[in-house]
C-alpha cells in the first residue's frame, strides 16, 4: 500500500466510481486558483464543488469560470441565502467575484445557512482576475516547456524505447488520506471476527510509519505483513482477511486509475514504445493488477515492478534498473514518470532514465527531500506525455 496521500505510500492504487468521492479533508476557506483548478481538474471531486458567481450579469458576459451558477451579490443580500441556485445542493459551495472582495461578502451572508446543512463555504482569493492570471502563468509555463523540449530534440540520446509510471498520485487522482481512517477500518474489520483490541489503531500506525521511515531514509523495502506483524496481528487468519477487506473498502476511492490513462498508455504503445508500472507500495503484484483489470488498462501494462517484492524503494538506482530489466529495455532508453520530485525526477536521471514531472500532487512536507535534480520534461496533462515522447524521438 502507498504513503500519505495518495494509494501509494504512507509515504506510496473493486468495482465502478465511488457514489460520493472525498474532497481534501479539509478544503481552505479562501482557494488559491491553482486549489480550485486541482479540484475542478480532478474527477474525482469536481462534481461535489458548486462555483457561484457573485458579479453582475455584464461582467459574467465579459469572463467567466466554467462550470459556475450565478447570483449577483445584490440578490443574494436582499433577499437572503434561500434563494442559493439548486445546484449548490449536497455540495462544498466556492463563491467567486472580479477581485475577491464581494466573494468574501457573500460567503459571510451565506456561511450560517449552509453551514447547517452541513455544506462548507469558501471563497477564490483575487477573483476571475487572479484566475486568468494564474492561467496565463501557466501558458507561459506551457511555451518555456516547448523550448526546452525543442533543446532536448537537438541532444544526442538515444531514443525512448519505454515510459515507465508511478502510481499513486501519478496515474491515480491525487488524495490525502486519513491515515487513521484506514486502520481504524482494518481494527473494525478485525474486531468482526475476534472482537476488540484495544490500542491496535494505534499499533498499527505506528508500525506503518517505521517502515516508511524506513523507506525514506535507507531506501528498503517492507510488505503489508510485515505491518501487521509488527502490531502482533496474525497475517493470515480469519480476523485478519476480514480487517483487510474492511482496509480495501476504505482505500477503494483512491485507487480509481486517471482517465487519461487508457488514451496515454495506448497512445505510446501505438507508436512502439512500452508501458511500465515501478511503484512504492506495501501491497502485493496481485493487489495492484486487480486494481489495473478493474478499471480496464491491465491489458496496456508490459510490465509491473513492485517495492513490495523488491528489496528496494525509489528512488534508489536498483529499484529503476529492476524496472528497465523487467521492461527489456537499457535505463538510458526509458523514460519515468511521476508526481514526486525526489522519487520520481532524482531517482531515475541516476541511472540515466529521463524524467517526467507530474506537478499534481501536495507531498507533505515531512515526506519532501532537497535535491539538485530538474526535470526532463513537465506533464501538466498526462497526455502531454505523448507529445514530449513523440518530440524526443523525432529529431533522429
Amino acid at each position: 500500500m502507498p504513503e500519505s496521500r495518495d494509494p501509494q505510500q504512507p509515504g506510496g492504487e473493486p468495482s465502478g466510481q465511488p457514489a460520493a468521492p472525498e474532497l481534501p479533508p479539509v478544503l481552505p476557506l479562501e482557494l488559491s486558483p491553482a486549489e480550485l483548478a486541482a479540484v475542478l481538474d480532478d474527477p474525482a471531486t469536481r462534481d461535489r464543488v458548486c462555483l457561484v458567481d457573485v458579479r453582475e450579469s455584464w461582467e459574467r458576459d465579459q469572463a467567466l469560470i466554467e462550470p459556475s451558477v450565478h447570483l449577483p451579490l445584490g440578490t443574494l443580500h436582499a433577499l437572503g441565502p434561500s434563494v442559493l441556485p439548486p445546484e449548490t445542493a449536497g455540495r462544498e459551495v466556492v463563491f467567486y467575484c472580479a477581485h475577491g472582495v464581494r466573494s468574501v461578502s457573500a460567503m459571510s451572508i451565506a456561511h450560517r445557512f449552509l453551514a447547517e446543512r452541513g455544506h462548507g463555504v469558501h471563497h477564490l482569493r483575487g477573483g476571475q482576475a487572479a484566475w486568468e492570471a494564474w492561467q496565463l502563468e501557466r501558458e507561459a509555463r506551457a511555451l518555456d516547456q516547448l523550448e526546452q523540449l525543442d533543446q532536448l530534440e537537438r541532444d544526442e540520446r538515444p531514443p525512448v524505447r519505454a515510459v515507465l509510471f508511478d502510481w499513486g498520485g501519478t496515474i491515480t487522482p491525487w488524495h490525502t488520506i486519513d491515515h487513521r481512517g484506514q486502520w481504524t477500518a482494518f481494527a473494525e474489520g478485525h474486531a468482526s471476527v475476534a472482537g476488540p483490541r484495544d490500542g491496535l489503531v494505534d499499533e498499527l500506525m505506528r508500525a506503518e510509519e517505521l517502515v516508511w521511515k524506513r523507506s525514506r531514509a535507507e531506501h528498503t523495502s517492507s510488505r503489508f505483513d510485515e505491518v501487521l506483524a509488527a502490531a502482533d496481528v496474525e497475517p493470515d487468519s480469519e480476523a485478519t482477511r476480514a480487517g483487510v477487506a474492511h482496509y480495501q473498502k476504505h482505500w477503494e476511492p483512491h485507487t480509481f486509475t486517471h482517465p487519461q490513462v487508457r488514451e496515454l498508455w495506448t497512445a505510446l504503445r501505438d507508436n512502439g514504445i512500452r508501458v511500465g508500472v515501478l511503484s512504492n507500495t506495501l501491497w502485493t503484484r496481485d493487489y495492484h493488477r486487480a486494481i489495473f483489470a478493474r478499471d480496464g488498462v491491465l491489458d496496456l501494462i508490459d510490465c509491473d515492478v513492485y517495492s513490495s517484492e523488491i528489496a528496494w524503494t525509489k528512488p534508489h538506482p536498483e529499484a529503476f534498473r529492476a524496472a528497465a530489466d523487467a521492461i527489456g529495455v537499457p535505463a538510458h532508453e526509458c523514460a519515468y514518470v511521476g508526481d514526486r520530485s525526489f522519487e520520481d525526477v532524482y531517482g531515475p536521471q541516476q541511472v540515466g532514465m529521463r524524467a517526467i514531472w507530474v506537478p499534481h500532487s501536495q507531498i507533505p512536507a515531512a515526506q519532501q527531500v532537497s535535491h539538485d535534480a530538474t526535470p526532463d520534461a513537465v506533464a501538466d496533462e498526462l497526455t502531454d506525455i505523448i507529445a514530449i515522447v513523440q518530440r524526443w524521438n523525432a529529431r533522429g
